[in-house]
């Protein structure tokens, strides 16, 4: 799913999904039931670019680790995970 330049409302939905973002201030929805999905982000490094987990899910939920040069939020109890 690729989205333009400006502000975005990116949600993959269910399955796998690459989101890709541009210039602009980009929210990524990640809701349980999304898989695994991997965020690519084009714009300029002063974007303020957010990820906004789902209804449901609390702090206590997430699970953060680092592979190389990158995050990957994975949901506890799931094989549900995002990278970027």
């Amino acid at each position: 799913m690729i989205a333009g330049n400006g502000n975005d409302l990116i949600a993959g939905g269910t399955g796998d999904d690459t989101l890709m973002g541009e210039a602009g201030r980009d929210v990524y929805l990640f809701q349980r039931g999304d898989g695994a999905d991997r965020i690519i982000e084009y714009g300029a490094a002063t974007d303020v670019n957010v990820l906004r987990l789902g209804a449901g899910i609390a702090e206590a939920d997430v699970a953060l680790s680092r592979i190389q040069d990158d995050l990957v939020i994975r949901l506890n109890g799931s094989n549900d995970k995002v990278t970027r």
